[in-house]
C-alpha cells in the first residue's frame, strides 16, 4: 500500500511542475502496478485485496476525473497548470508625496533595475524614494530592510531592497528561472529571471559581444525553501545584480524598515549637486567611456620595442619586481570600480572610504614606489608618479573620479606592457590574448599624454 501511495505522490508532484495532469504513459504505469499488486494479493488470504480494490477505485477517480469532467460537463481550463497570479502589482513606479509616516532615501544599488535605472537614486536623474514605515506587506511589495548579516561573499550595504514573493508559511522553489509558490507557478512580471527587465530570449537576441551571460545562466534552480511564520521570501527584480533570499534565506519581518511607495513627486526633476558634480553626472562620465571601442596608438611591434627599452638595463629579478608591483596594483585599483563599486564611493560618507584611508588606497602608492625605483623611461615613470598622486589625493579628497583615473592609467600599462607576454620581436610573436581588448587611452607611455576625467 505504501509503495503505491509513494508512486502516486511522485507522479502527482512531477505533473504539477510540468503544468499537465497525468499522461497516458503515467496512467498505464500505475494501472500495471495495481494489476501486479492485485495479482499477488490473490495468493494471500487477508483484507489486503479489499484495500487494494478501494485504492484502485480512488486512483481511478484521481486519474480520470479531468477526462470525465471534460467529457460530460465541459469544465474550463482542463489540463491547465495551477498558478498563483499577481495582477495587482504593477511594474510602473508611482510618483508620491511624503507623509507623516514616511521617510525618503537615495538608493545606490541597481538590484531592482528593470531596464530604466529603476529605484536608483544615482543615475541619469536623482530619484529619491519614499518609504512607508510598516511591516505589513503583501506579495509583490518592495520592502526596504536591514541587510541580514554578512554571510555572502561581498561587502553588502547596511540597507537593501527586495520584492516579496513568498509569504509566511509558504514554500518557494525556483525551476528554470521561474518562481513556484506551494508547487504553483507564480505569474507576474517579477516571477521570472530577467536581466535589466529582459527575459532570456530577448536579452540573448541582442548578441552582446562582451556579455558572458548564457542561456544556462537564466535557467536558475533553487530547491524548495519553507518560509517561517515570522519571515518573508524576497528577490531582487534583476537576479543577476542582487543578493536576496536565494543567498541569505527567508528575511525576518523584524528586519523590514518599511515598504517602497514610489519616487518622491516634488524632487523627481531636480538634480542635486555633490560638491561640484552630481552623482548622476559621475555615472554618466564613467559609463560614457567604452574601453572596448578604443585602440592603442602603438602597434604590437612598437609596444614590444618599448618594452625592450624599458627593461634593457634591468636584471631578470628587477623585471619581475616591476611586473609584480604594477600588475598587483592594477588589480587592486580595478577592484575599486569592479561591479559598480565606485557608485558606493560617490557617497563621501560611505564606510568604504574609511577602508581606503586606513590601507592608504590598498597600499598601491607604496607598491608603485617600489617599481618606480627601477624605471628610468620617463613617460612610464610619469605614469607611475601620476597614479600615486591620484591615489593619495583621491582618498584625501574622497574624490572617486581620481581613483578611476588612477585605475585607467595603470590598467592600460598593465594590459599592454606588463601582463601580456612578449616572446620575440615583431607583431607575429605577440600573444594578444583578451587583455588587448580593453584600453582607456590614459597612459603617457602608450599615448604620449594623460587623458584624465577628473580634471
Amino acid at each position: 500500500m505504501e509503495k503505491e501511495l509513494r508512486n502516486l505522490r511522485k507522479a502527482m508532484n512531477s505533473t504539477t511542475h510540468q503544468g499537465i495532469h497525468f499522461t497516458e504513459i503515467q496512467k498505464e504505469k500505475i494501472r500495471n502496478s495495481l494489476r501486479q499488486e492485485i495479482k499477488n494479493a490473490k495468493h494471500k488470504p487477508s483484507l489486503r485485496p479489499y484495500l487494494i480494490t478501494a485504492l484502485a477505485a480512488t486512483l481511478f477517480i484521481l486519474l480520470f476525473h479531468q477526462d470525465i469532467n471534460k467529457s460530460f460537463f465541459g469544465g474550463p481550463n482542463q489540463g491547465a497548470e495551477e498558478t498563483i497570479r499577481d495582477d495587482r502589482t504593477k511594474p510602473e513606479i508611482d510618483m508620491v508625496e511624503e507623509g507623516s509616516n514616511t521617510f525618503v532615501i537615495e538608493y545606490g544599488s541597481d538590484n531592482m533595475d528593470r531596464g530604466n535605472h529603476d529605484f536608483q537614486s544615482i543615475g541619469r536623474q536623482l530619484k529619491p524614494i519614499v518609504i512607508k514605515k510598516t511591516k505589513e506587506v503583501m506579495r509583490g511589495t518592495i520592502v526596504y530592510y536591514k541587510y541580514p548579516g554578512d554571510n555572502v561573499s561581498f561587502n553588502p550595504p547596511d540597507y537593501y531592497m527586495g520584492r516579496v514573493v513568498g509569504l509566511p508559511g509558504e514554500t518557494v522553489e525556483i525551476i528554470d528561472g521561474q518562481v513556484y509558490v506551494n508547487d504553483k507557478k507564480l505569474e507576474s512580471f517579477y516571477a521570472k529571471k530577467t536581466r535589466s527587465g529582459q527575459d532570456m530570449k530577448t536579452y540573448l537576441s541582442h548578441d552582446l559581444p562582451h556579455s558572458s551571460i548564457t542561456e544556462e545562466d537564466f535557467k536558475e534552480d533553487m530547491g524548495p525553501i519553507k518560509v517561517p511564520q515570522s519571515a518573508v521570501f524576497v528577490l531582487s527584480d534583476d537576479w543577476f545584480r542582487g543578493t536576496d533570499s536565494r543567498h541569505f534565506g527567508p528575511l525576518d519581518i523584524s528586519a523590514i524598515e518599511g515598504k517602497v511607495l514610489g519616487y518622491l513627486k516634488e524632487e523627481i526633476n531636480k538634480v542635486r549637486q555633490m560638491d561640484k558634480i552630481s552623482g548622476g553626472q559621475i555615472v554618466e562620465i564613467v559609463e560614457s567611456i567604452n574601453p572596448y571601442a578604443l585602440k592603442p596608438a602603438m602597434t604590437a611591434e612598437e609596444r614590444y620595442h618599448l618594452r625592450q627599452q624599458i627593461y634593457k638595463n634591468l636584471t631578470l629579478e628587477e623585471i619581475a619586481i616591476v611586473n609584480e608591483q604594477i600588475g598587483t596594483s592594477s588589480l587592486l585599483l580595478t577592484g575599486i570600480v569592479a561591479d559598480d563599486l565606485y557608485k558606493n564611493l560617490i557617497n563621501q560618507k560611505d564606510k568604504k572610504w574609511t577602508v581606503l584611508e586606513v590601507s592608504d588606497c590598498y597600499h598601491v602608492p607604496e607598491k608603485l614606489a617600489n617599481a618606480a625605483k627601477y624605471v628610468d623611461y620617463l613617460p612610464l615613470l610619469d605614469d607611475l608618479n601620476t597614479v600615486m598622486k591620484l591615489c593619495k589625493e583621491g582618498v584625501a579628497e574622497r574624490n572617486v573620479l581620481k581613483l578611476i583615473d588612477a585605475k585607467r592609467i595603470l590598467q592600460d600599462v598593465a594590459n599592454h606592457l606588463i601582463d601580456v607576454p612578449y616572446t620575440g620581436a615583431g607583431e607575429g610573436e605577440v600573444d594578444y590574448g583578451e587583455k588587448h581588448d580593453q584600453y582607456f587611452k590614459a597612459s603617457k607611455a602608450l599615448e604620449g599624454s594623460h587623458n584624465l576625467i577628473s580634471e
